[in-house]
């Protein structure tokens, strides 16, 4: 084989091969879509478990320490009595202000199932405002998040497709 048909044989190949490589990138199809019209992005990652026994250690201390009236290291059943005493009556010297809207120190029927919904009430709007923030969070990570949609067609003529999310650099 002479030299120019070496040279013309390779040129061939190469085209051949160039030419397949192109045909696949034809059948390759990739394109970047704001994560507003895809899927959610992925969830925060939870706290270890580690992280999780110190967050609860420290609130258990803390209870401790408001049981603890004496200060010598014990909690005794006069002291948790006497907490939890004071604490239910805080609550209910708060809920009866609350109830007795004319301050007569005294509530009827009608004043007490008033009240009593007007909490139910308040309790709903504050976990629709909750549910609100939580929606504007998760709307604001949306938006600096992307998916990645790249879809291929294989020698079979089915197409596969693959999702990826990352977090836009601002």
């Amino acid at each position: 084989m002479t030299k120019f048909q070496q040279t013309t044989m390779a040129v061939a190949v190469l085209l051949a091969f160039s030419g397949a490589a192109m045909a696949q990138e034809q059948n390759r199809t990739m394109w970047f879509e704001h994560i507003d019209t895809a899927v959610a992005p992925m969830p925060p990652t939870p706290p270890s478990p580690e992280r999780i026994r110190e967050v609860r250690t420290r609130a258990w201390e803390q209870q401790f320490i408001e049981f603890d009236l004496d200060n010598d290291g014990y909690v005794s059943l006069p002291e948790m009595t006497e907490v939890m005493e004071r604490q239910a009556r805080e609550r209910a010297e708060a809920m009866f202000a609350r109830l007795d809207q004319d301050g007569t120190g005294m509530i009827d029927l009608a004043g007490f199932s008033d009240g009593l919904q007007g909490f139910r009430e308040e309790r709903r709007e504050e976990a629709r405002a909750r549910a609100r923030e939580a929606a504007a969070r998760h709307d604001e990570a949306r938006k600096r998040m992307e998916v990645i949609i790249e879809r291929r067609r294989d020698s079979n003529g089915d197409v596969h497709e693959e999702r990826r999310v990352r977090a836009i650099d601002d």
